[in-house]
């Protein structure tokens, strides 16, 4: 193996991502304690190959795909009720916003408004149709 693809095979190894910025910079994205000083004394030593490299395989895959495959896939709609209102656990999970609606969320919006409400304060744009149609 040479040593750029040493390097790069040590900085994948250890999670490390290597960004090029547009100004010729690289950032390095490391967790904690993975990049230890001999790794970035390499990094720094290969940075002009790394950034061919990088940029090279960001320019093919930008080109070789459909732009559309990096778009997030959404789930289609509700099997129960047909709805695409859909929400997003913590976890990834999604959720339908009529039969599941979020609740602790629901709350903390209803609580919102009271304040709103109190103080003269204006809703955002759909926040009251929201709370209406949850409460039916």
């Amino acid at each position: 193996m040479t040593g750029l693809a040493e390097l790069l095979a040590d900085c994948d190894a250890q999670g490390i991502r290597l960004i090029p910025t547009g100004d010729k910079g690289l950032t390095v994205d490391a967790p904690q304690g993975a990049l230890t000083p001999d790794l970035m004394e390499r990094v720094k030593a290969h940075k002009r190959e790394l950034l061919a490299v990088l940029d090279s395989d960001l320019a093919a895959s930008v080109s070789d795909s459909d732009p559309w495959e990096q778009c997030i896939e959404l789930p289609g709609p509700c099997p129960q009720c047909g709805t695409l209102e859909l929400w997003q656990t913590l976890v990834g999970n999604w959720r339908c916003m009529a039969c599941d609606p979020p609740k602790t969320a629901m709350r903390a919006l209803e609580a919102a408004e009271k304040i709103r409400r109190r103080h003269g304060i204006r809703s955002p744009p759909g926040v009251t149709e929201m709370l209406a149609t949850q409460k039916q």
